[in-house]
């Protein structure tokens, strides 16, 4: 008596097997590309970031030192960057803060609080970020002022 044997041939389990290489390379790839672009974007922002030199030339509060705020900041080198955040603080901490778009060689920037909440502003910030549509990057670099009228 004859045994009929039924399997796959050794041609047919190697294209499976390929096939199953080929995915997970893929597999592979999408991760790996992802990663590659995100680290991309960061560094290239980190360049644009690098000469970026911001200075605030005045800080103007309301009665005793109050919320609203008028702070002028000044884009003394590099890269002109898409805006900056301006951010004021009384002891306790971040108040408020106020992203500008940057027009030219300074910007004016108006920090207002909540009417309900009288704060004391001792310190103003501000940091350039770069903006591409979809993303909003800041730059590490922050300048700072206490000198507030």
């Amino acid at each position: 008596m004859m045994i009929d044997k039924k399997g796959l041939s050794t041609v047919v389990t190697t294209l499976i097997i390929i096939l199953l290489v080929l995915v997970a390379i893929g597999i592979v790839w999408v991760v790996v590309r992802g990663l590659i672009g995100t680290t991309e974007t960061q560094i290239n922002i980190q360049q644009k970031c690098i000469g970026i030199d911001l200075e605030i030339t005045s800080a103007t509060c309301g009665t005793g030192k109050t919320l609203p705020c008028i702070v002028v900041v000044k884009k003394v080198g590099g890269e002109t960057p898409t805006g900056v955040q301006v951010i004021a603080y009384d002891a306790s901490g971040s108040v408020s803060n106020k992203n500008v778009t940057i027009g030219g060689l300074t910007t004016n920037a108006l920090v207002e609080g909540n009417a309900a909440s009288i704060y004391v502003i001792t310190k103003v910030a501000a940091a350039a970020y770069f903006d591409d549509g979809t993303n909003r990057a800041f730059c590490s670099q922050v300048v700072e002022s206490t000198n507030i009228n």
